[in-house]
C-alpha cells in the first residue's frame, strides 16, 4: 500500500486476495458488523520516516505507522491486532 487509501479499499483487497469473505475479516478484526461498516470509510496514508545518516530526506514507508493502526483499532473497538495483519498482508 503505497498511497492514501481506505480501509474499505483495503478491506476489498485483502477479500479478493485471500478468496475472503466480510466474516472472515470481521472475525480477524473482533468487530460487529456495525464497527466493520464504521471503519471501512477510515483513510490510511503510509508513515513517513528519516532516511538513516541522510536527515534531509523524508521518505514513506509502505504502510501507515503502528500507532495509527492502534488509533484506529481504539477509536472503533477493534482488534488492533488484526487490523494491523490485514493491511500488512496486501
Amino acid at each position: 500500500m503505497q498511497v492514501k487509501t481506505t480501509l474499505g479499499v483495503v478491506f476489498t483487497t485483502w477479500k479478493k486476495n485471500n478468496d475472503g469473505t466480510d466474516a472472515q475479516l470481521m472475525a480477524l478484526l473482533s468487530a460487529t458488523p456495525t464497527q466493520y461498516r464504521e471503519i471501512a470509510n477510515e483513510i490510511l496514508k503510509p508513515d513517513t520516516y528519516m532516511t538513516p545518516g541522510d536527515h534531509s530526506r523524508i521518505t514513506s514507508g509502505p504502510y501507515p505507522s503502528s500507532t495509527a493502526i492502534r488509533a484506529i483499532a481504539t477509536r472503533h473497538g477493534i482488534s488492533a491486532t488484526g487490523l494491523t495483519s490485514i493491511i500488512k498482508s496486501i
